[in-house]
Parts: structure tokens; sequence; C-alpha cells
């Protein structure tokens, strides 16, 4: 009887190891399904990450571009500004000129 006790505790024991590692197996299996879909989702984001860096890389080259063409154009307009105070400075004193000579002119003849 004691063989017979000893027999079915061995069956009972290796029952209840056999229940423990199904158990196990499942939830390895659930968690490596789920390591794989996070994992899966992970490489997704990084690669749409990845293609929204590089449109914003590109949209950077080409806003420097774009400031470097306000830049230029800036610079343009500074110096045809300087041509433009040159020449409205000389017309200035071509008004300024005229109308002394116009005044002389009218102080000679005697009118006012």
């Amino acid at each position: 009887m004691d063989i017979d006790k000893t027999i079915q505790f061995i069956l009972e024991t290796q029952a209840k190891h056999e229940a423990a590692i199904q158990q196990s197996d499942e939830r390895y299996a659930r968690f490596r399904e789920q390591t794989e879909e996070r994992f899966k989702t992970l490489v997704d984001t990084s690669l749409s990450l990845a293609h929204y860096l590089e449109a914003l890389a590109q949209r950077v080259e080409e806003t420097r571009a774009s400031v470097e063409e306000t830049r230029a154009s800036v610079t343009e307009l500074r110096e045809s500004q300087v041509h433009s105070d040159a020449r409205m400075d000389g017309l200035a004193n071509i008004t300024r000129d005229l109308v002394q000579t116009v005044d002389k002119l009218v102080k000679r003849n005697g009118k006012p």
C-alpha cells in the first residue's frame, strides 16, 4: 500500500507539474505574442518617425534656401535704396537750386 500511495503521490505531483508547465507555456506564448506585437508597433513607429524626419529635413533645407534668397533680396534692396537715396538727394539739390534760381529771377524782375 505504501508503494501505491507513493505511486499515486508521484502521479499527482507529475500532473501538477505538467499543469504548471502548461500554464507557463501559455503565459509565455501570450507574452511572446504581446512582445512581437509591441516590436512590430515599435518598428512601424520608427519607420514613420524616420519618414517624418526625412520630410522635416527636406522642409528645413527648403526653408534655409528660402532664407538665403530672402537675405540676398534684402541685400539687393538695401543697395538699391542707397542708389535711390542718392538720386533723391540729387533731385532735392536740383529742386533747391531751381527754387533759388527762380527766387533770384523773380527778385531781379522786381516782382515779389
